[in-house]
């Protein structure tokens, strides 16, 4: 009976239910009685890449494909990755290859070359080596025709970097081109067949030809061929004779008249032409005036960061360029046919993260590159190269300064019972945290609290005697202590009150009575307009600044480009020096 008398008066109170809805307000009811939407939204869309807020390619023909965009590279310097541990950052091969897809997608014929000084500045030779075999894997997994050589090269002792890749690859791209570079046979002369192969090309060759194929709907088109030629500048001989008398660098003159011989027979109907010229951009733009026949000449770049525009010779037929240091910048050439004949467009691209792979770990598996980076920091690890950085440990300066006193570095934990408010400021701060960033957040590629290159400005001490070599040997030394700033410790913790002592833990003063100005005064100047905030007395300025140059160390521009003294200093303050709780006294103590 209870069921049928329920049945009965469902209706009417559905229908009550209705007529309440209907009378009250539409936003009432979406926030009260409507279920949660759990479609999955599109993603905003990632906005075009831009320079100055002009989008990419902006003054390029509309709707025209390119016969060819050349893609131009170098400096490197073995610059792998950024280190990941601040934004923004630029460059790295990750961000590379991802922009190399996007002009693929377009459609766009690509030939990518390299100006050459791929190697890394000298640390741990093992590891110099391997940047420059995984740089080369990189490059030839990218697309890349052909690389130079700049004196970085040498430095890392070319034969040693060529027998990493090239030698078992001379016949495969991306190809080393140096026309003018002679190499002492057996007899001692010095000749070019010092890098010849037996029954392949030359391990440094003068040219290369680059055919790249056009593909219209229903029909192929003619290809466009782009030939390639690698010279060394006049500049680098002093150089190189004092890094490896074993080489010699002939007259760019003879060395173009035969390469260009070559391209002309290899292909007389050759239409764009590319040289890869290591050395001043002065000097390029004599050759550029005396060899029209290159339509591009990519030359060496004094500043990290590169002009935007290219220099124009030849009637305007000619573009020179430069692209900077460490890969943060690529300079893109467009190729389109005219009446008159080619014309040429310039691009230079900064890779910011809008170049970065999609989050998620799909993505990350689907670029090779990154795969790759990772392939290499396991690598890294599976050598234990970490362990190379401190075979032969560097001598601090207040060692060298008490070279009787056996200086060492002890770990902040021996700081704390003198110094509790300052260890509690540092504990909580990002600085007692340090190896985290590698081991949390730079992840791609992963495995980097085993890298060296890293791990140096991310504990206490690393690379110099007493200090960091591992987390299983010097745990007390993990992450940036008070002796990174502060230098070792062992003299002052067991003598607290020596005057010595404690001028080396504050190496930066001048004099005894010098002060970085007060938190207040920091945090003014962080917040005001240029040339508005306080000012400060020269011997203040000249601290602050001393200060500035020891944490440019590792908050340089590019691993931390919006680091701030005057805004950061504050975080980690801990002038002042109080007294532990139950009283005592500490050195300087006011």
């Amino acid at each position: 009976m209870n069921g049928t008398a329920n049945r009965s008066r469902w209706p009417a109170r559905r229908i009550a239910l209705i007529l309440l809805a209907l009378t009250l307000p539409a936003g009432f009811w979406a926030a009260r009685c409507t279920m949660p939407d759990t479609t999955p939204k599109p993603k905003p869309p990632v906005p075009e890449p831009s320079v100055g807020g002009v989008p990419l390619f902006a003054t390029w023909p509309k709707d025209v494909k390119p016969e060819v965009v050349i893609v131009v590279t170098g400096q490197t310097y073995g610059y792998l990755s950024p280190c990941g541990c601040s934004r923004p950052q630029k460059g790295g091969l990750e961000r590379r290859a991802n922009f190399f897809k996007i002009l693929r997608d377009k459609g766009w014929p690509l030939v990518a070359v390299d100006l050459g000084d791929l190697a890394p500045p000298k640390k741990v030779q093992d590891q110099d080596h391997l940047k420059y075999e995984y740089m080369m894997k990189a490059l030839a997994g990218m697309g890349y025709a052909a690389v130079g050589l700049g004196i970085q090269d040498f430095d890392q002792q070319l034969w040693h970097l060529l027998a990493r890749y090239t030698l078992q690859k001379s016949d495969e791209p991306p190809f080393v081109l140096a026309a003018n570079l002679l190499s002492k046979d057996e007899t001692g002369a010095f000749t070019r067949k010092a890098f010849d192969v037996p029954g392949g090309r030359p391990m440094v060759g003068d040219h290369a030809i680059v055919r790249v194929d056009r593909q219209a709907p229903g029909k192929p088109l003619p290809h466009t061929p782009v030939g390639i030629v690698g010279l060394l500048g006049p500049t680098l001989s002093d150089r190189l004779a004092q890094i490896d008398k074993s080489f010699a660098i002939g007259k760019p003159d003879d060395a173009l008249a035969t390469a260009k011989a070559a391209l002309k027979a290899a292909n007389p109907a050759t239409a764009i032409n590319v040289l890869l010229y290591s050395g001043s951009k002065d000097d390029a733009l004599k050759i550029a005036a005396a060899n029209k026949e290159f339509h591009l000449v990519a030359c060496q770049s004094e500043e990290s960061e590169p002009p935007q525009f290219p220099t124009l010779v030849n009637d305007d037929r000619t573009f020179v360029i430069q692209v900077g240091h460490k890969g943060q910048n690529l300079g893109v050439v467009g190729v389109f046919k005219t009446a008159a004949g080619y014309e040429l467009k310039y691009q230079l691209v900064p890779l910011g993260e809008e170049f970065l792979t999609p989050e998620g770990d799909a993505a990350a598996k689907a670029n090779a590159t990154l795969q790759l980076l990772e392939s290499y920091t396991a690598q890294v690890k599976k050598d234990n190269l970490l362990a190379k950085f401190t075979e032969k440990p560097l001598t601090h300066e207040a060692q060298i300064d008490h070279p009787d006193a056996k200086l060492a570095f002890v770990g902040s934990d021996k700081c704390q019972a003198c110094h509790p408010n300052e260890f509690k400021i540092w504990k909580e701060s990002k600085h007692g945290h340090a190896m985290e960033a590698l081991e949390k957040y730079a992840v791609r590629p992963s495995l980097r609290q085993f890298d060296g290159d890293c791990v140096q400005c991310h504990t206490v001490g690393f690379r110099y005697q007493t200090g960091y070599t591992n987390e299983n040997e010097t745990p007390h030394l993990k992450h940036v202590g008070c002796e990174s700033c502060h230098g070792p410790g062992s003299g002052h913790v067991g003598n607290p009150f020596k005057k010595e002592f404690l001028a080396n833990l504050s190496k930066w003063k001048t004099k005894p009575e010098d002060r970085l100005p007060s938190k207040e005064t920091l945090e003014k100047l962080a917040t005001a307009k240029s040339g508005e905030g306080p000012e400060l007395a020269p011997a203040t300025q000249r601290v602050l600044s001393a200060v500035q140059t020891r944490c440019m160390g590792c908050h340089d521009h590019e691993n931390d480009p919006k680091f701030d003294l005057n805004k950061y200093m504050p975080k980690i303050w801990h002038s002042g020096f109080k007294a532990p709780a139950g009283g005592g006294l500490l050195p300087n103590a006011k």
